[in-house]
């Protein structure tokens, strides 16, 4: 039975395999995924998703809150601060105005620029068809033995 160490050693480092083929090309790898790791990869893509995605969508909310919360408060705030409530309250709208004008221009620069997809068409983002194998020959005519053998019969050690 493995130690209790042993078992977390594995969840957090998992063994990567890489794979090759007779002559030597990548074949490709394959990494042992433990539920440790699938929850923080879940975890995380979800929190990016809602980060990069929700956040911007809120900038209708927040401008739409903005002008209720001033609008319902004008009476009360103003009575309180007759002087600062009103620059208090423009500094508000227009802070959350140019927030959502930047939402907008976000909006639209993101459509014309497709959201950043590949600027290149499918065809030109498969693999290359002239792309050949290479043949692993560590040493193809003896060159670099024979090298090193001469290296080594000049200066025994």
């Amino acid at each position: 039975m493995r130690s209790l160490s042993s078992l977390v050693h594995s969840a957090l480092f998992p063994s990567t395999r890489v794979y090759h083929d007779a002559n030597g090309n990548y074949r490709g790898s394959s990494t042992d995924i433990t539920p440790w790791l699938v929850l923080l990869g879940s975890s995380w893509g979800i929190l990016v998703w809602l980060y990069i995605i929700l956040t911007p969508l809120l900038a209708p909310v927040y401008y739409i809150f903005a002008n209720w919360y001033c609008h319902k408060y004008d009476a009360e705030f103003t009575k309180a601060d007759p002087k600062g409530w009103p620059k208090d309250k423009s500094q508000i709208l227009r802070n959350h105005r140019n927030i959502l004008l930047g939402w907008i221009i976000f909006m639209i620069w993101g459509y014309c620029v497709d959201w950043g997809q590949n600027d290149l068409p499918y065809e030109y983002t498969q693999p290359s068809t002239h792309w050949q194998e290479t043949k692993w020959e560590p040493n193809p005519d003896g060159r670099f033995v024979e090298y090193y053998k001469s290296i080594s019969e000049d200066n025994p050690k």
